[in-house]
């Protein structure tokens, strides 16, 4: 009987050490897309068979989108599409409705004012439909989108007189044609909307305000706000984060009764640092807040929701930053990853139990800079599946 309860518990160390050991995040691939130009990732998601990455590049000055359809067993390209003009285009994120892949970003090929721009791609590489929004001689960009099944819902900026900028939410049905637009009265001199997410029946919009501007100096604060999905010019609440001189939220999940945003701060007389908050969905009152601050510029450029815990990722000091946080924002984990000389994480993606896609930028192979995209394992996860 002794025999067994010794037996016991030495299983129960040996798995508490694994455990222990295992608090970590392991890079089982990393692959390098060497393209000309400055490339910059912004977002990984998987679509159709594969992983698309998308990003963009400058060439001599003008910036191009990048669209790569990869293979998810070793990120080998399957097809990539060329979108590129004789003016700046970019691209920021993708939704699939249907089995379309929808893009968002903004193009300067009229009069080379910025339009949004929305390009719809089938699996074979093809672009089915385009469009592209705006009003002559104003300004108007994409950040994000996001679709409830019927609808595609765009973040971004609207010029709605010279100089004057409105966060603002576009509402596409699937052949591209505007059915809405709202423009939420944030508070600030300037507002733009850089993230959004469905939440039921609303939209949980965030972004950034200029809120002063001394000379040359502009000083900006996060924003938060709930619209309503069928009205997204109507505000259920709004919330203003002033963590600094300069403060640009950029991504924002959620789940049950809490959001949770991502973004980077910094005083003009410091590095920036980069942090999570978490909001009570019911009226955006903070609940907690993580911050990385290292010696060195910080930030955080992802948030990936997945259970009942949070992945972030980012950049922390000239290396991409990863941690997986409780919905306390507690780090369960976190480390840094070299992923190739100076480099930063943009976009992570988690599916299957244990393994998860981060891309973003390093400069080891190219010194202008590369898009990265690596396969990693949550070791904390494999073990407790176990």
């Amino acid at each position: 009987m002794k025999r067994w309860v010794l037996l016991a518990i030495l299983v129960i160390e040996v798995g508490l050490l694994a455990l222990a050991l295992g608090r970590s995040a392991t890079v089982v691939w990393q692959t390098s897309y060497n393209l000309e130009g400055v490339d910059l990732s912004t977002f990984v998601a998987p679509a159709w068979d594969g992983l698309l990455v998308v990003g963009d590049e400058n060439r001599s000055g003008v910036w191009r989108p990048i669209i790569l359809y990869v293979s998810p067993d070793d990120g080998s390209v399957i097809w990539s599409i060329d979108l590129s003009s004789q003016n700046d285009r970019m691209l920021s994120e993708f939704v699939m409705l249907g089995d379309l892949a929808y893009f968002v970003g903004f193009n300067n090929d009229t009069d080379n004012t910025p339009n949004l721009w929305v390009v719809a791609v089938d699996r074979e590489g093809n672009v089915v439909h385009e469009a592209s929004v705006g009003l002559p001689d104003l300004r108007e960009i994409g950040t994000s989108i996001e679709t409830d099944g019927q609808y595609l819902y765009v973040s971004g900026m609207a010029e709605i007189s010279t100089n004057f900028y409105r966060a603002a939410v576009w509402v596409l049905d699937a052949d591209l044609n505007v059915v809405d637009v709202g423009m939420p009265n944030v508070p600030g001199l300037g507002t733009l909307a850089t993230s959004l997410t469905i939440q039921g029946g609303d939209l949980l919009l965030v972004g950034v305000s200029v809120m002063q501007i001394s000379g040359t100096t502009i000083y900006t604060d996060g924003f938060a706000a709930m619209l309503d999905k069928e009205d997204p010019s109507s505000m259920r609440w709004v919330q203003t984060f002033d963590l600094a001189d300069r403060d640009l939220f950029l991504r924002v999940k959620a789940g049950g009764d809490k959001c949770y945003i991502v973004g980077v701060s910094g005083n003009y007389s410091q590095d920036s640092f980069g942090y999570v908050l978490s909001l009570s969905i019911e009226d955006g009152s903070p609940l907690a807040s993580f911050e990385v601050d290292s010696d060195g510029d910080d930030i955080i450029g992802d948030v990936f929701l997945y259970g009942d815990v949070l992945y972030i990722v980012g950049g922390r000091s000239g290396d991409t930053y990863l941690a997986r946080l409780d919905q306390d924002l507690v780090p369960v984990w976190e480390q840094t990853l070299d992923l190739g000389g100076n480099d930063s994480g943009s976009s992570i993606y988690v599916f299957y139990t244990s393994n998860f896609y981060i891309a973003g930028e390093e400069t080891e192979s190219d010194q202008e800079g590369d898009i990265y995209l690596a396969r990693l394992s949550d070791n904390v996860i494999r073990e407790l599946d176990l």
